[in-house]
């Protein structure tokens, strides 16, 4: 996603040029961090031991839309991935449903800072452990709709 960075990779040679640099944090090794702030195809030239020179290219696609979404959480009392939450930035709206393998609904949130915690909403009640659907949808504050489902698991 955008403001995210990615490591690159290349094998086979002494040297590595990459380009375009503007990006990179280093463009003269093999594993430089690329920080595109738009998807761009980076090209690397390697040369081998014998002067041999290859190129290969590889594509960076920057996902300009800011959220992220987990596929597991375990809410065990841990501290860690306890809740199920949409990470996310810059939404002025915000939905977040959760539904059991029978399609019944067991969570809404209108809130990115309101996760799901593995209970029912309206009675509190442990859900088991298992695979829930998801549906996302928001509003950016620049006017965009983003809308995502999926599933999530829930590991007890």
């Amino acid at each position: 996603t955008l403001g995210s960075s990615v490591q690159l990779f290349a094998t086979g040679g002494i040297q590595y040029l990459w380009w375009p640099d503007s990006a990179l944090d280093f463009n003269a090794i093999a594993n430089p961090i690329a920080s595109p702030d738009s998807t761009t195809g980076y090209v690397v030239t390697v040369t081998d031991i014998f002067g041999c020179v290859k190129t290969d290219t590889v594509r960076v696609v920057v996902d300009s839309l800011e959220f992220f979404i987990p596929t597991v959480f375990t809410p065990d009392g841990n501290g860690f991935n306890d809740v199920f939450y949409v990470r996310t930035e810059n939404l002025k709206e915000f939905e977040l449903l959760v539904f059991d393998r029978w399609g019944e609904q067991v969570f809404i949130s209108r809130s990115a800072s309101s996760g799901w915690d593995g209970r029912k909403q309206g009675n509190n009640k442990e859900m088991p452990q298992g695979a829930y659907v998801y549906s996302f949808k928001g509003i950016t504050t620049s006017d965009e709709t983003v809308s995502k489902s999926g599933i999530i698991n829930l590991i007890r």
